[in-house]
Parts: structure tokens; sequence; C-alpha cells
């Protein structure tokens, strides 16, 4: 019995010290993103657009978004471009009342002289890549612009953002979002915590250091001769926009992302929505790390550009190391007597922690003070400990081959309970009274780094269990018509 305490307290060392390292790594990969991004110069300009404007098709796909195409479409009906150069297509593979909005808002905006035409599919295969790709064949512009319904692009999008494709290379073109939901809750102002960091240091880094970045899947604009050189789009992955940014760039083409052009558009607005979205996001990241990590080592791009491809890639990695770190932190707290090392010198992994909180700082100073930065940040830390346990699922599942639907993202708040299925969020009940636990024992052993630790960790996971649990939903208008 005693040799079997032995070996598992070993396995739990062995498994914390490599995830441990996963997550330092991650870490200062991040922090040479913030240097490229601080320190290097920026080799993309946009040259004065040329006489003849191009012709450009806008696709907007959409499944199920109710109002929220009415509000899409007055966006982008109201683009300051002319009129005889656009083409505006509606994806529209709804099977609810969706469906009647578009086929109002086609005959209101066809008779208002728009190039306007409504695409409907019965079969989702391959859903929004699959929508992208059967219209493919109608797209006139030789650029096209991607909305989702969530979005609102201001009236100069087009004549802002077209200018950048005068470089030959340039394939694609991506914009900032923005937040026009910020204000609504906590949930909503930590997503933004985050996303600006990645709408921000981490594409811009990436660009500057000469390495892939990818298309967001909205408010970017794609040069349709690289969709065709790329292949096409394809919806063997839950991210579809990343996995044609990297076969397009392994063919040479380039993505530009302007910071300086915001487009507004909404966050999840409850914790559902929120897993949902993180999950696709998280098992995207980690198909297309399966599918194109053997492409990029192959490819002749030099060692330091496939190095952060591998990195950007399996990134979504980061919560598998988290719940493992966490995991086994436990047990080797409480028999650290039987460890090789003495248990604290776990607190030496606080330098790559330093360098995320140096980040989200240089990515948020302007927009909040900085006490109200030091609360954000733990809450913001806190949270992402609970969800980690539901990014890895996702993970795992890319691992293990399992297939599963592309599920939207609701944007709405709801008046019922759809949460008939709780055992996943008892499951984080559980992991969050696990972590209580090791709170209380770290008390009793007077371990400050633990007792800080073990909290954010509960608190985490009990949080994102009871928002689980208590989710609702209430039908309310997003946007003014």
């Amino acid at each position: 019995m005693h040799n079997i305490k032995e070996i598992f307290i070993l396995g739990c060392f062995i498994l914390y010290n490599i995830s441990l390292l996963f997550i330092s790594f991650y870490c200062l990969n991040q922090l040479v993103l913030l240097w490229h991004y601080l320190f290097k110069k920026e080799k993309t300009s946009s040259a004065l657009i040329n006489d003849k404007l191009p012709y450009v098709t806008i696709q907007l796909p959409i499944y199920n978004e109710g109002e929220l195409v009415v509000g899409l479409l007055k966006s982008i009906t109201t683009l300051d471009y002319p009129k005889e150069l656009l083409q505006i297509q509606i994806l529209d593979d709804s099977t609810d009342n969706t469906l009647e909005f578009s086929e109002a808002l086609l005959r209101q905006y066809k008779t208002a002289g728009f190039d306007i035409a409504l695409h409907h599919r019965t079969d989702r295969t391959g859903y929004k890549a699959g929508a992208l790709k059967a219209v493919m064949p109608l797209a006139k512009g030789s650029l096209i612009a991607i909305f989702d319904a969530d979005f609102r692009p201001n009236t100069d999008f087009l004549k802002v953002n077209i200018p950048f494709f005068n470089a030959p290379d340039i394939g694609v073109v991506q914009t900032k979002w923005g937040h026009i939901n910020y204000d609504y809750s906590l949930l909503t102002k930590l997503q933004a915590f985050q996303l600006d960091i990645h709408f921000g240091i981490e594409q811009k880094g990436r660009e500057k250091g000469g390495h892939f970045l990818q298309f967001n899947g909205t408010c970017g604009i794609w040069r349709k001769s690289c969709i065709i050189d790329a292949g096409g789009w394809e919806g063997d992955t839950l991210t579809e926009d990343l996995d044609l940014s990297y076969r397009a760039q392994l063919k040479g083409w380039k993505i530009h992302f302007n910071e300086n052009h915001t487009v507004p558009g909404l966050l999840p607005y409850n914790i559902k929505s929120l897993k949902s979205q993180q999950f696709r996001w998280m098992k995207g990241g980690a198909q297309n790390a399966i599918k194109h990590c053997k492409k990029i080592l192959k490819s002749p791009i030099s060692f330091k550009h496939k190095y952060f491809c591998i990195h950007h890639l399996s990134g979504s990695f980061v919560f598998i190391a988290v719940v493992l770190a966490a995991i086994t932190s436990l047990p080797l707290s409480i028999f650290k007597d039987l460890l090789p090392v003495n248990f604290d010198y776990g607190a030496i992994f606080l330098t790559p922690l330093i360098s995320i909180i140096l980040i989200y700082f240089i990515g948020n100073k302007n927009k909040i003070k900085i006490h109200v930065f030091v609360l954000r940040f733990f809450q913001f830390l806190s949270m992402s400990m609970g969800i980690s346990l539901y990014n890895s699922k996702g993970i795992l599942e890319a691992i293990m081959g399992k297939k599963s639907a592309f599920i939207k993202t609701d944007k709405e708040v709801s008046n019922a309970n759809k949460n008939k299925t709780p055992w996943f969020a008892l499951l984080e009940l559980t992991f969050g009274l696990y972590f209580c636990y090791g709170v209380y024992h770290s008390f009793t052993e007077g371990n400050i780094f633990l007792i800080t630790y073990f909290s954010l960790l509960a608190v985490g996971f009990i949080s994102i269990s009871t928002y689980s649990l208590q989710y609702k939903k209430q039908k309310r208008r997003l946007f003014d018509k």
C-alpha cells in the first residue's frame, strides 16, 4: 500500500511539472508577442486607393438569428460604397422564423436597388464553412467581406480596409472586435478583458513578428483568389476560419490585422453561450493543430516561424495543463514529505505569471484604472481556471477524433431553463469543493501561496458551476432595428 501511494505521488509529481513547464512556455511565448507588439515596426501599410474601386461581395452566414438579421442588413446596406459595386449574399440555413425575416429583407432591399440574394440550405453539411463554400461560385466580387449577424460594421468599413489589398500578397484583412454590451455584467467585462488582448497584442504581435495569424470568422475581407488558391472553405474542423487562414498562409499569402478599425459586436450574455463558444474555439484549435502541424514542420518557412505556428495552434492545450497542474497540486501539498524536492519550488513558476500580468496590464491600461485592473485580472484568472475543465473536454474530443456539430453562439438572454443535463456543472462543482479542501489544508499549513492558488481555483469552478446550474434565458431586443 505504501508503494502504491509513492507511485501515485510520483505520477502526480511528473504530471505537475510537465504541466507547469507547458504553462511557462506558453506564457513566455506570449511575452515574445508583447515584445513584437511594442518594439517591432509595422510592415504593412495602406497605399492610396486606386481610382477604380473593386467589386465586393458581402457574405452574411446566418443560422437562427431572429431579429439580429434586421440590424445586420441595415448596417450592410448603409455602407459608404457604390451600390453598383456591391453584391450581398444572405446565407440563411435557419430552421426557425429567421428565414421569414430574411425573405422580407430580401424583398425590401431588392426594391431599393441592391444586388442581393438569399441562399437557403436544408442540409447543413459543413455548417458555416459549407454555406460559404456553396455560394463561392456565385460570388462576383474580387474581394469578399464576411459578417456574422451580431456585428455592425461602420459605414466606412470597406473604404478604410480595401486599400490594404493594393499589396499583391495580402490575402485577408481582419479588423478588431468592439463590445456593444461590455457593461452588461461581470461576465461580459471579463470576456472583453481577454478578447482585447487577442485583438491587439496577440494578432498585431504575430503580424509584426512575421508569424502566422488568423482571420477571426467575421469582420474581415478575403481576396477571392486567395480563398481559391488555398483550397476553399472546409468543414472538417469547428474553426473553419483558422483552418483556411493557415492553408492560405502556407501558400504564401499574408493576413493584415487592422487594429485601428473596430467593428462593434455582441459578447455572449450568459455562461451557457460562453462555454459553447469556448468549447468550439478550443476544440477547433486542437483540430487545426492536428491537421496542420505536420504540414508546418515540412514547409519551407523558418524554424522560428514554425515554432510560433505550433505555439499558436496548440494554445488551447494550455487548459489541459491548467487542469492537470491544479488536480495534482493538492495531493503533492498534502504528501510533500514524499517528494524528492521541497514542494515550495513551484513558486518559481510565478515568473511566467508575472509576464501574463504585464501583457494584460499593457493591453488594458488605457481602458481601466489600476485598482480596477488588479481586481479584474484575478477575476479573469479565476474564471479561466473555472472554465478550463469544459475547454479540456473539447480538446480531448479533438484528440480522440470525436466529431461534434457546429453550435452557434447564442447572443440573447433567455426565459426557459435549458440546462436539462447539468452533469458537467455538477462535476465542476465537485472540483470546486475539492479545491476548497485545498484552501483549508493550505491554511492549516500556513502556506499563503497555496491558499491564494486554491482559492482562485475554488472560486472559479464554483462560480462557473453555479452560473451553469442557474442558467436562464430572457428574450430581449439586442439592437434597434
